[in-house]
């Protein structure tokens, strides 16, 4: 069934991601991992799967709901893959944080990226969405002074 060829592909990314993640350096930030994993030549795959899948999700609800679901079983994994990176300080609460909120980038990222693409625009590559998304993410997203 479609619904299955595209939880089939959405689960293949995730593993991907995820090898991915696994090859960066045990010491490097995990911000710039992330962003490692789309940015890089080698990792062009990703970008291409991300490239076919996200439509799906504007034009679909259904198909919208399958991806989210996707993405929030990886959320596990993410959330370990984050502790081992992290070291014993942090909280599981702060762990959990974390790790929501980045995948709440490249979940930002992939939808005004692929909104662009389905309205027949020509977007940044979706790597350039993802560091934007990420860097908002790093300065604790901040949009100005707030009021007094």
């Amino acid at each position: 069934s479609v619904e299955s060829v595209l939880t089939a592909s959405i689960s293949d990314f995730f593993v991907a991601l995820s090898a991915r993640l696994d090859e960066r350096p045990l010491d490097e930030d995990v911000l710039v991992s992330v962003l490692a994993v789309v940015d890089e030549p080698g990792d062009l795959s990703l970008v291409e799967r991300i490239g076919v899948l996200a439509p799906a999700g504007e034009t679909s609800p259904h198909a919208k709901g399958l991806i989210l679901a996707e993405f929030h079983t990886w959320l596990d994994w993410f959330e370990a893959w984050l502790s081992g990176r992290v070291g014993p300080g942090p909280s599981d609460l702060h762990v959990a944080t974390l790790a929501a909120a980045i995948l709440g980038c490249g979940e930002a990222a992939i939808r005004v990226w692929s909104k662009s693409v389905v309205a027949g625009e020509q977007p940044p590559a979706f790597h350039v969405g993802l560091a934007e998304s990420l860097g908002h993410l790093r300065s604790g997203l901040l949009v100005g002074t707030p009021s007094a």
